[in-house]
């Protein structure tokens, strides 16, 4: 995602990120990196695939998401019900239909493209916040709820007010893309 100064009052209205250490064991990638880097025996022991206790991960994970996204909302100044469209992170649709159950957000308010893609990890809230747009399901002035968990255990929530690219975002998407996409 790329962010440009804007006139009015636009981007990031709050952000609000947590994790729990404790949780690490539930949801981790054993080597790789710097901690333990790649050797004959990681490779060999599969330690540089995720492992996951799905039904904690899962429990933990609806909570904590749903908690979190109220925070930024809040902390943005806002109520659910000045949210546009809602861009969850998009790694399991029964997650993503049980934050929107807690959240009582209506389905048309809430964008889902697991179901062409699978999980494209970290790509996948600015992936599918780049449809949205595209689909003019996200407009200049529309306040947008991003929420996303990850390893470790971590989780975060940013509640975005959007606008059109100005006229140096513009020109730099346009060489980027060959096309204005705005």
């Amino acid at each position: 995602v790329v962010l440009a100064a804007q006139p009015q009052r636009a981007g990031i209205l709050s952000c609000t990120m947590r994790a729990n250490g404790a949780g690490s064991k539930l949801l981790m990638l054993p080597a790789g990196g710097s901690c333990r880097p790649a050797s004959a025996e990681t490779v060999a022991g599969n330690q540089h695939t995720i492992k996951m206790h799905g039904g904690e991960v899962f429990r933990f994970d609806t909570s904590a998401l749903s908690d979190i996204a109220r925070s930024a909302i809040s902390r943005a100044g806002l109520t659910l019900d000045d949210i546009a469209m809602f861009i969850p992170y998009q790694a399991n649709r029964r997650i993503i239909d049980l934050v929107a159950r807690r959240l009582e957000l209506p389905q048309e308010k809430i964008y889902v493209n697991i179901d062409r893609y699978g999980n494209t990890s970290s790509a996948s809230i600015p992936i599918a916040l780049c449809e949205a747009v595209e689909a003019r399901l996200v407009n200049p002035g529309d306040k947008v709820l991003l929420a996303a968990f990850g390893a470790g255990l971590t989780w975060a929530a940013s509640v975005i007010a959007w606008s059109r690219p100005n006229g140096v975002a513009r020109e730099r998407i346009t060489r980027v893309n060959g096309k204005n996409r705005s």
